[in-house]
């Protein structure tokens, strides 16, 4: 269970564009330990919500869609050419069940 920030979120921050960020390392960075699932501290409610007061999707919901039917199981092992810790970077192959997967 997670979120961009404790205690409710950050009012009109966690629920932007920008938390999207952090969303996406949390997936990442859980595909690349081999977590099988993500739950999301809440649905409705929060300043991290990924719904808003009238049910509308807001940023992050939109960017789980996506991740869930593009991002396949296969996440690739790959290596910065640089050491840079406040950089981390994470390639998976496609889902199968894309529409634009070819397999190959």
């Amino acid at each position: 269970e997670t979120s961009s920030a404790y205690g409710g979120g950050a009012p009109k921050l966690s629920n932007r564009y920008v938390a999207g960020f952090l969303w996406m390392d949390k997936l990442g960075l859980s595909a690349r330990m081999g977590v099988d699932v993500v739950a999301r501290q809440t649905l409705y409610h929060g300043s991290y919500a990924l719904l808003d007061e009238y049910l509308n999707p807001l940023p992050d919901y939109w960017l789980s869609v996506i991740y869930k039917r593009q991002v396949g199981g296969k996440v690739l092992d790959i290596q910065l050419s640089t050491s840079t810790p406040t950089v981390r970077l994470y390639a998976h192959c496609l889902n199968p069940t894309s529409q634009h997967y070819k397999q190959g």
